[in-house]
C-alpha cells in the first residue's frame, strides 16, 4: 500500500469533516446513554447499532527513501559544480520531512467480540514533486533545469485490532473530557498488497537551445507490507470513535525505501442495525 510517498493533507481534513457531520457525537446532552458496564461479551453498542462499521484511515508515512540519496550524489552535486546559485531539486524525502505523505484508506469492519474487531480497506494515492529553475552556468550561459517525479499506488488492506481492556463505550457524551476518560488502548496489525508506480522526467539544457539531457523513466511493481500498530481509541458519540496510533511498516521488498514508521488516524462510524426481514427500526 505504501506507494512511496503521497503529498496530501486531504485525509486529515476529511477525518475532521466526517466527525463534524455527526452532530449527535457532540451533542451536549446525557440522555440515551448506555450503562457503563455490560455483563456479556458482545461489543458495546447502542440498541439501534450493528456491529458493522464504516472505516476511514489516514496514514502519515515516514519511509526511509534511501535511494533518493542518489539524486543528491549524481544530479545535485554535478549541477552545483557547473552553475552559480543552484538549489537542490525537491524530492519526496522533502515531502516526508514536511509530514505531507498521506495514504488514505476506506472500507468496512466488524466487531466480533468486546475485544476483537476485523476490517478490510482499499485505497489509492498519488503525488508529484517538480523543480524548475534557470541558473547561470560556468560557460556564462543560462542553464534550464526541469526535474519531475511522480509516485502512485493502489492497495488493499486486511487488519485486526485487539482491545486489552475492552472497546470504548459508544454513547452520548457531554464534553471532551468525558470522551477522553472513556478512551481505551488498542493494538493490532495490518497486512497489505499494493501496486506501485514511479515516473520521472529530467530536462537540462542551455536556454533557449535544445536540451542536453532529456530523460524519461517509468516503472511499476507489486509489493506486500506488514505493520503492527498501537495507540488509543476515543469514543466520539453513539456511533463513532476515533483512534490515534503509531505503527512501523515492514516492506517485503525495497525495505531501504518503503519501510519506516507511520502515524495513523482512524475514524469508525457504526451502521444502523437492520435485522433481516424487519426493515428499519421505528
Amino acid at each position: 500500500m505504501f506507494a512511496r510517498a503521497f503529498p496530501s493533507i486531504l485525509p486529515a481534513l476529511a477525518l475532521v469533516g466526517a466527525i463534524v457531520l455527526c452532530p449527535e457525537s457532540f451533542a451536549g446532552v446525557a440522555h440515551g446513554a448506555l450503562p457503563a458496564e455490560h455483563v456479556d461479551r458482545a461489543p458495546p453498542h447502542a440498541a439501534d447499532d450493528s456491529q458493522w462499521y464504516f472505516i476511514f484511515m489516514g496514514q502519515n508515512l515516514y519511509p526511509k527513501l534511501e535511494d533518493e540519496e542518489l539524486i543528491s550524489r549524481f544530479f545535485d552535486a554535478p549541477m552545483g559544480a557547473v552553475t552559480f546559485g543552484y538549489r537542490n531539486v525537491k524530492t519526496f524525502g522533502d515531502t516526508r520531512d514536511d509530514s505531507m505523505m498521506w495514504a488514505p484508506q476506506i472500507g468496512l469492519g466488524k466487531d466480533i467480540s468486546d475485544r476483537w474487531t476485523v476490517m478490510f480497506m482499499v485505497g489509492y494515492s498519488a503525488g508529484r514533486v517538480r523543480t524548475k529553475g534557470t541558473y547561470l552556468s560556468v560557460l556564462l550561459l543560462p542553464l534550464h533545469v526541469d526535474f519531475e517525479m511522480t509516485r502512485g499506488g493502489v492497495y488493499a488492506v486486511l487488519g485486526a485490532d485487539y482491545y486489552p481492556f475492552g472497546m470504548p463505550e459508544r454513547r452520548v457524551y457531554s464534553g471532551l473530557w468525558n470522551r477522553l476518560r472513556a478512551a481505551k488502548p488498542v493494538m493490532g496489525a495490518r497486512v497489505s498488497w499494493a501496486y506501485n508506480t514511479f515516473d520521472a522526467k529530467i530536462k537540462v539544457g542551455p536556454y533557449p537551445f535544445p536540451n542536453i539531457i532529456n530523460t524519461k523513466l517509468s516503472m511499476g511493481w507489486s509489493i506486500q507490507n506488514f505493520y503492527p500498530n498501537i495507540g488509543v481509541e476515543i469514543p466520539t458519540g453513539k456511533r463513532s470513535t476515533i483512534a490515534f496510533t503509531g505503527s512501523y511498516n515492514f516492506a517485503t521488498d525495497e525495505r531501504q525505501n518503503l519501510s519506516g514508521p507511520a502515524f495513523n488516524i482512524t475514524w469508525r462510524y457504526y451502521l444502523k442495525h437492520r435485522p433481516f426481514g424487519a426493515g428499519a427500526r421505528e
